[in-house]
């Protein structure tokens, strides 16, 4: 055993909770997605969580230039080749001011996307539709999903400010969503 083992603390405290089905369904996918068990996938992000509260200023080492937002937002893709469109039905589980990463099922067609594609879907508590021109940034493929990653631009004033509200109210929780409404 080498010194840094020594130190690290263990892991000996047990905690669970509960949740709904569909959410236990999109965890495991994202469990298959990132090769990791769910006990594992829930500490690293109760773990940068508690960290972001600590620290909430983004490192130097940080290359994304905007902070994600993980959601679960149900999306409808457009896309064309060769004369023909596809549409494929997604949901939206990561946004920024200026990308998103987008969970397909049953989808292997990367070259459908390789030319963009536009996404129509609504954010939540909000009623205006968006569709969003996006570029094809890259994608990865296990197990019968496709995490699909873009980048979008909103070229209309509106859509952006509903986006930055929803990206910057993200500490809001359904909780405290409904307190507000009852004030």
């Amino acid at each position: 055993m080498d010194a840094l083992e020594k130190s690290a603390p263990r892991k000996n405290t047990k905690i669970s909770f509960r949740t709904d089905e569909l959410t236990l369904a999109k965890l495991k996918a994202a469990c298959r997605i990132e090769n990791k068990t769910i006990s594992s996938l829930i500490e690293d992000v109760l773990t940068e969580h508690v960290l972001r509260q600590e620290a909430p200023m983004t490192s130097p080492d940080e290359k994304r230039q905007c902070q994600r937002k993980q959601c679960s937002i149900s999306a409808v893709i457009f896309s064309t080749k060769d004369e023909s469109a596809f549409f494929y039905h997604g949901t939206i589980v990561d946004m920024s001011l200026s990308s998103m990463q987008i969970l397909l099922k049953n989808v292997h067609a990367e070259h459908a996307f390789q030319s963009g594609f536009e996404i129509l879907f609504s954010l939540p508590h909000c009623d205006h539709p968006m569709l969003l021109p996006c570029r094809f940034v890259r994608a990865s493929y296990l197990h019968g999903e496709t995490m699909l990653v873009a980048h979008f631009k909103s070229t209309n004033p509106v859509e952006e400010n509903i986006i930055k509200h929803f990206l910057t109210n993200c500490n809001l929780t359904n909780d405290s969503l409904a307190k507000k409404r009852h004030r």
